[in-house]
């Protein structure tokens, strides 16, 4: 499954033509956004990725996909350039954006199966300043212990959360009906309202 993505139609139906006959599902998108959203929501094989593109193009694109803003499977799709600019203009950038090929427009059948095949069989591109996970991560603590509470907040700190605390399953239903969390850490016994009374609170929600 391949999404094609330039702002020109004429070019995405020439790429349709050429692989439709060999039993490959195209998906089409017109720019750079459009081609980050599709890829957050399916699993592509490869991306043939136009360069000069209004809104996004494809070198930053290929940089937002290469740092995950799809999801982690969407960062490690292979993504080849297609292009009029010459090879000598755009090689450094294609590789330096983390791209694994580049077709020249317009490119015949047999060039663009053959390059495909070999970025296929190549190796699997490697993640680029994929973000941490935990820095800015919004943490609901629920804990009836006060000295449970400062070392767990602590030690969630210290690896870039953003905690905020409370002392039973009922004052957490509040904070969540007011505030946005990643993550909830939860105590299971606690007075008022368990963990467990807890986590079927947030579930019926």
């Amino acid at each position: 499954r391949i999404l094609g993505v330039d702002d020109d139609r004429l070019y995405r139906e020439q790429v349709k033509q050429h692989l439709i006959p060999l039993n490959m599902i195209l998906d089409e998108a017109t720019n750079g956004t459009n081609a980050i959203q599709q890829a957050s929501v399916h699993d592509y094989d490869l991306v043939i990725m136009d360069l000069n593109m209004p809104q996004l193009d494809g070198y930053q694109a290929t940089e937002r996909l290469r740092r995950g803003e799809a999801g982690l499977a969407a960062a490690q799709l292979r993504i080849v350039a297609y292009t009029t600019e010459p090879d000598y203009i755009a090689q450094l950038r294609v590789t330096k954006a983390g791209m694994q090929g580049l077709f020249n427009k317009p490119c015949n059948q047999i060039k663009l199966v053959q390059g495909i095949q070999a970025v296929l069989r190549g190796p699997q591109p490697q993640l680029q300043d994929q973000p941490d996970p935990l820095q800015d991560c919004r943490v609901l603590l629920v804990d009836d212990t006060a000295t449970i509470r400062s070392i767990i907040e602590a030690l969630l700190a210290s690896v870039g959360c953003r905690v905020t605390t409370a002392t039973n399953g009922k004052e957490a239903v509040q904070l969540l009906t007011q505030q946005h969390f990643d993550l909830l850490v939860t105590d299971i016994r606690m007075p008022v309202m368990d963990g467990l009374e807890l986590t079927r609170a947030v579930r019926e929600r």
